[in-house]
């Protein structure tokens, strides 16, 4: 026996009045405003575009980090990397597969952009730059290194995964009164990080292990 399904209980209707979709639009629409998400917390900002101009040029004048350059040094670098693919792929030490994961032939350029910390200052929110690095020409090369690094980031002392991780840590910990549980923000944490300090850790932990060949092609 056949039974025909009633299949209109499960339509979907439109739940945005005409009135709120003509808002939606505009708000898209003005080009003298611009919306972001918050940094944190979720909800989105939407701040005037001279206000956001302005922070743009604020972050971006600390010349302890940045710096304008001549030209967009994409080609060389991209040169110089597809070397180093082909040396690790002579050797042996990248498989094929690998050799074509890295190589990023038609790289795209970085943007660069900031959320704004709306948890620190509602009426001048700081702004926290972000760099998106998609298609750009380190970005594969990025996630295979992650990939390698993570054995050794999961053993550190210092790691915490999220909230939760610190949680239960500290519930199993004996706790007195001279004790004080203290918070900090790290201005420009990933910045501030000396390159040679960092590959020196990183390269302290890679020596470390037994278990990884090829040490000198990282």
């Amino acid at each position: 026996m056949l039974v025909e399904q009633d299949n209109s209980k499960y339509t979907t209707g439109d739940n945005l009045s005409w009135k709120e979709k003509q808002a939606l639009k505009a708000l898209k629409n003005n080009s003298d405003i611009v919306i972001k998400s918050a940094d944190k917390g979720g909800g989105i900002v939407i701040m005037n575009k001279e206000y956001y101009i302005s922070e743009l040029n604020r972050i971006l004048s600390d010349r302890e980090y940045y710096r304008t350059l001549k030209e967009d040094p994409t080609i060389p670098f991209n040169k110089t990397l597809l070397e180093l693919i082909d040396s690790g792929y002579a050797t042996g030490i990248l498989d094929k597969r690998e050799k074509h994961f890295l190589a990023t032939p038609h790289p795209s350029m970085s943007q660069f952009y900031f959320l704004l910390k709306i948890h620190t200052n509602l009426e001048q929110p700081p702004g926290r730059p972000i760099i998106s690095g998609i298609g750009l020409l380190t970005s594969n090369l990025s996630a295979y290194v992650d990939f390698f690094l993570q054995r050794y980031v999961l053993k550190l002392p210092s790691y915490l995964k999220n909230t939760t991780h610190l949680l239960s840590i500290l519930d199993s910990f004996h706790w007195v009164d001279v004790y004080l549980l203290v918070t900090l923000d790290v201005s420009a944490l990933y910045s501030n990080i000396k390159h040679e300090l960092g590959l020196l850790a990183v390269d302290h932990f890679i020596q470390a292990d037994i278990t990884m060949l090829n040490t000198h092609f990282f």
